[in-house]
């Protein structure tokens, strides 16, 4: 008659510790691999985004939308640039990235539109920075013009939209150079969230989407000087 037997306490703990170690040694795999996942998603809705952009602007005789617009009896309607393009990109679901916590909602909305509206990304209004006078995306009226594309010095180094943090209406928009991750001043809000592995996608005035870990000045600027 064969005997069965038992596991020892010290045996347990053993196969207790292995497992621990070979959790501790994973986990950070698994996380990084979520981590890629939702970067990757966040660059394929900023590159649908600029394929919106790009349709946007051949329509509207190579001009760039605005970052926000004002219209009707009175100014009394607002449209964002999301609204602007969203005739292109046709969901207002790219306009989230996965990996934002607690995307910007808009409540102050036009007729036939999402309201409460969320947002993960902002657009570059910044006509301060220098070298520049000009923003790539202005928030305007109808008597301040579009940008043209041919006013970018370098369509290849012109941010026109990034990741925006968690938070209100405040930090919506890249609507002053010291709302930059590189001109921040420490007074008012920064309009940048690093919640990729401690960087952001950005998407240049070319289409193309690059993640960065910090922006340069002139990529922030119309001009090449």
């Amino acid at each position: 008659m064969r005997i069965r037997r038992a596991f020892t306490l010290i045996e347990i703990l053993i196969v207790l510790a292995i497992i621990g170690i070979l959790a501790a040694l994973l986990f950070p795999v698994f996380s990084r691999a979520r981590e890629g996942a939702r970067r990757a998603a966040c660059a394929s809705n900023l590159k649908q985004i600029g394929l919106s952009v790009a349709q946007y602007s051949q329509d509207y005789d190579e001009h760039l939308p605005y970052g926000y617009l004002y219209y009707g009896p009175g100014l009394a309607d607002l449209m964002m640039w999301e609204d602007l393009v969203q005739p292109y990109a046709k969901s207002y679901q790219v306009m989230v990235c996965p990996g934002h916590s607690a995307p910007i909602q808009y409540d102050f909305r036009r007729k036939r539109t999402p309201s409460p509206f969320a947002k993960s990304y902002a657009a570059n209004e910044v006509f301060d920075a220098p070298g520049s006078t000009l923003a790539p995306m202005p928030r305007t009226n109808p008597f301040s013009p579009p940008t043209p594309l041919a006013a970018l010095a370098d369509v290849t180094m012109t941010i026109l939209i990034g990741e925006c943090p968690p938070g209100d209406a405040t930090v919506a928009e890249f609507d002053a150079y010291a709302k930059t991750d590189i001109g921040f001043d420490g007074v008012g809000p920064l309009c940048n969230d690093k919640r990729h592995t401690n960087g952001s996608n950005w998407l240049f005035a070319d289409g193309h989407v690059k993640w960065l870990r910090q922006t340069q000045t002139r990529m922030w600027t119309i001009k090449d000087d």
